[in-house]
């Protein structure tokens, strides 16, 4: 019986693997390099993967970082009662920095009366009056008028310096370990947005 090694494509194939040994021994080091370059890249491919998996599972582990921590502050509020933001600490916050002779702001709060009703006791709402010639009882007047029953309060701790306010209306969003979120850059936030940055903070 013949020996399949004997075969001519055998013994042919082993003629080339001589003729070619040297140079792939040669080449060694260029395929070790080649094979370090791959794993490395497969490595980071997968730690990419696994860092943008848990960033939308867990949003607030890496957003720590890059958020800033809500200042704190103690007002009293248009019915007379002090509070603290800390009092609103485990529920997202939204901060509604305005005034009432400001159009926007108005229809704001036509907006805010709908997050109240969508969302209730889960999210808390407090408006700021950022203009000193506001007295609270113009606050509260103009809250009772709107049918807006969250907390009204003149700012009395130079917040929108703080909190770098610089027009009105503007809507600030915390988060339940206290950290800000967002910020609104337009004059008007939409409604839907609202819903939407309030659905990110239910869920972190």
């Amino acid at each position: 019986m013949k020996n399949r090694c004997d075969s001519p494509l055998i013994s042919n194939t082993r003629n080339i693997y001589m003729k070619l040994k040297p140079m792939t021994q040669g080449q060694s080091s260029t395929h070790k390099g080649g094979k370090t370059f791959r794993r490395g890249f497969l490595a980071l491919s997968l730690a990419a993967a696994i860092i943008i998996i848990l960033s939308v599972i867990y949003p607030t582990f890496f957003q720590a970082e890059s958020a800033s921590k809500a200042p704190k502050f103690t007002l009293t509020d248009v019915d007379g009662q002090r509070f603290s933001l800390s009092d609103y600490r485990g529920r997202p916050i939204l901060l509604q920095f305005m005034a009432t002779w400001c159009p926007s702001c108005n229809i704001e709060v036509d907006r805010l009366k709908e997050i109240q009703r969508r969302y209730g006791e889960e999210v808390a709402i407090i408006s700021i009056g950022v203009d000193p010639t506001e007295s609270d009882k113009r606050l509260k007047e103009f809250s009772e008028k709107r049918g807006a029953q969250w907390r009204f309060a003149r700012d009395t701790m130079a917040l929108t310096q703080r909190y770098g306010v610089t027009s009105i209306p503007t809507i600030v969003m915390i988060d339940r370990e206290g950290y800000i979120r967002f910020v609104n850059t337009e004059s008007l936030m939409p409604l839907s947005r609202m819903r939407e940055e309030i659905d990110k903070l239910l869920l972190s």
